[in-house]
């Protein structure tokens, strides 16, 4: 249903600790997401927007605060509640999480099966129309390494909309990447979003690309959200370090 809340964060808060750190990594996050939204992940870089996607994915628990999907509470992850997850939710993190040993083809039919929801001989099929709508047909039999970055991306995010049923989660789906072939896959993205009436959270370093694509922006700075909303009201109620972030385009390229 439009504008149903499929996931929410209540009061998060993750500690990061090591022998020579401590620190926190996010700080009282509350987020809703509605349902057929893009909701557009912001901020400086070391700003926890890879941490948020971590938590709100189910992958790294919160030292305190819940992350609702569906209605039902993430954490305790038990295996019942990662096999829910895993039918709902694609995610592509910045290396694409391709498996080096598997194929193209390979890459996107042993999660097919592992999820155990199709019948083998309906699975080729899938796969062969998902490498279409991403343009990789004719690639089925290379290795992940003997992709371009453009393609290693574009399997990645075809990998993330064919396993989700409802949301996806897109960790800088353009980073490395040269602005012609960046442009490509935000298109990809949005093109596949509207294709499946899905709903996505995109982490991105590049504000003027991936606004265009945005319905809302939630923007961190030092692990708190510190601005959230639709993007036209985001942008105008930028400040100090959001402002910079949001506009330095234009001011740099005001100066001689």
């Amino acid at each position: 249903m439009l504008n149903e809340i499929i996931l929410q964060a209540h009061s998060l808060s993750l500690r990061l600790s090591g022998e020579s750190y401590d620190r926190e990594g996010l700080k009282d996050i509350d987020l809703q997401v509605k349902e057929g939204e893009t909701l557009a992940v912001l901020g400086p870089s070391g700003s926890g927007k890879s941490l948020l996607l971590r938590v709100l994915a189910g992958l790294f628990k919160p030292t305190t605060g819940q992350v609702e999907f569906l209605g039902k509470p993430l954490y305790p992850m038990t295996m019942a509640r990662h096999r829910e997850l895993a039918s709902d939710l694609g995610i592509a993190f910045q290396k694409g999480g391709l498996i080096d040993a598997l194929t193209v083809y390979e890459n996107l039919s042993l999660p097919l099966e592992e999820a155990g929801h199709l019948k083998a001989n309906a699975i080729p099929e899938i796969v062969h129309a998902a490498l279409a709508a991403v343009g990789l047909s004719g690639n089925e039999l290379l290795f992940p390494h003997e992709l371009s970055g453009g393609m290693q991306k574009r399997l990645g995010v075809a990998r993330a909309f064919l396993l989700a049923k409802r949301l996806v989660i897109l960790d800088d789906p353009t980073a490395g990447l040269d602005p012609v072939t960046s442009v490509s896959i935000l298109e990809l993205v949005a093109d596949l979003k509207k294709r499946k009436s899905l709903t996505v959270i995109l982490v991105g370093s590049q504000p003027e690309e991936i606004l265009p694509l945005a319905d809302s922006v939630a923007f961190l700075v030092e692990g708190r959200i510190v601005l959230h909303g639709d993007v036209k009201s985001v942008l105008r109620k930028a400040t100090g370090t959001a402002k910079h972030y949001f506009f330095r385009d234009l001011s740099e390229g005001a100066n001689p």
